[in-house]
């Protein structure tokens, strides 16, 4: 009896293990055995490029003896370094079955890389005129539109190049004709002056770019304050892109900035001041920019029309039956009546209001109500109908 239940245990453990076995081996209905492929077309690659999976067939075979053309984006992942020329591996995976143990789920693939040895470009750019000293280090790099480049490899092999895989640039530092020159972005040593020419032309000023402004800290100026050459600043912009300082400007033309004011020029600022300023230089046309604006002047007699109250900090006071509720525990912010006049800190008219009571009144616990009044605005609007409380500390 013992020894039938030894085999019978023995039995039992061997159907486990291969079970387990075969689990591990097999993820789906499908076991892979092996993968075929098949030249469709021949194709050959420069550095940088990526791998055209259309030039193959791979076909999966299957343990169950059915086979299936494997889709490159479903099925393949495809693993290559084609950043060097010479005859490369593609290794092909099939990544959507399991597979025998043992049975690799890969196969390989030769194709041949080249360097291009030259670059050809015909066509036209779609600007062919450009500014001295433009661009970066007086490199400007044009849009590939109306060129087309082919790189030649292998001897006298040749292979269209799509437009993201050159640049066009050119030279912006002399002025006259210039010649493209043709790069190839996937090997930086690839690179040809084309037969193609742009023409490179004196910088001169954006008319568009010549601009005052108000100087940091002076954007509010207030009625008779002096006008200072300190109040604003001149800049402007180059063709080129490159930014002109009011010194330079200064010293390639005349500059003029003042204060205008209604029928007169004056030296501090009135209601309807603006800042006018002119620039001519030597042989060129006038360019013109003002800056104007409203006076901040204080309001005679003005008086707030809401109130926003709140606890200081947004905190409730702790106080005590019997304590003393001070303003200070009180923050109150005004909408005035002249809305249009931002007042600095400490300048603001000084409103007095009362709190109360002027004491906790209720018991530890309990909660207290405190009011607000205005004595001289009876019709200001208060936030919370001039109502705050706080819970009465023990």
């Amino acid at each position: 009896m013992k020894k039938r239940v030894f085999i019978g245990v023995l039995a039992a453990l061997m159907l486990f293990a291969f079970v387990a076995c075969d689990s591990q081996a097999t993820y789906s209905d499908k076991t892979l055995v092996r993968l075929g492929v098949e030249k469709v077309s021949d194709k050959d690659y420069l550095v940088g490029q990526e791998f055209d999976p259309s030039t193959i067939t791979v076909t999966a075979y299957f343990r169950d003896g059915s086979t299936a053309i494997a889709d490159p984006a479903k099925d393949l992942y495809f693993d290559y370094n084609f950043s060097t020329p010479g005859n490369k591996t593609v290794s092909i995976s099939y990544q959507n079955v399991g597979v025998i143990t043992g049975v690799p789920n890969t196969a390989t693939y030769k194709v041949d890389v080249y360097k291009p040895s030259k670059l050809i470009a015909t066509g036209t750019p779609s600007v062919t005129q450009y500014y001295q000293n433009s661009g970066t280090s007086n490199v400007v790099t044009l849009e590939n539109t109306g060129v087309n480049v082919v790189a030649q490899y292998d001897g006298n092999k040749t292979m269209p190049l799509t437009s993201e895989e050159f640049a066009l640039t050119v030279s912006s530092a002399t002025i006259g004709e210039a010649s493209v020159t043709a790069n190839y972005l996937a090997d930086k040593t690839v690179r040809n002056v084309t037969d193609i020419k742009v023409k490179v032309v004196a910088d001169e000023l954006d008319p568009e770019s010549f601009e005052i402004a108000l100087a940091t800290g002076k954007e509010t100026p207030v009625v008779n304050q002096k006008y200072t050459a300190g109040d604003y600043v001149v800049s402007a912009k180059m063709m080129s892109g490159k930014d002109v300082s009011e010194t330079e400007l200064k010293s390639a033309g005349t500059l003029t900035v003042k204060l205008v004011n209604p029928g007169e020029e004056q030296t501090r600022y009135v209601s309807g001041s603006r800042i006018e300023a002119t620039y001519l230089p030597t042989g060129g046309i006038k360019y013109t920019d003002t800056i104007s604006f409203g006076i901040n002047v204080a309001p005679a007699n003005d008086y707030p029309v809401e109130a926003t109250i709140a606890w200081k900090d947004n905190t409730a006071p702790t106080l005590k039956k019997g304590e003393a509720i001070s303003e200070d525990s009180i923050t109150v912010t005004y909408k005035w009546k002249s809305s249009d006049y931002t007042y600095s800190a400490g300048t603001a008219p000084v409103v007095s209001y009362n709190v109360i009571p002027e004491t906790v009144q209720e018991e530890a616990g309990a909660s207290q109500s405190v009011w607000i009044e205005f004595p001289a605005y009876p019709d200001v609007k208060v936030t919370n109908n001039g109502q705050l409380s706080f819970t009465v500390a023990k």
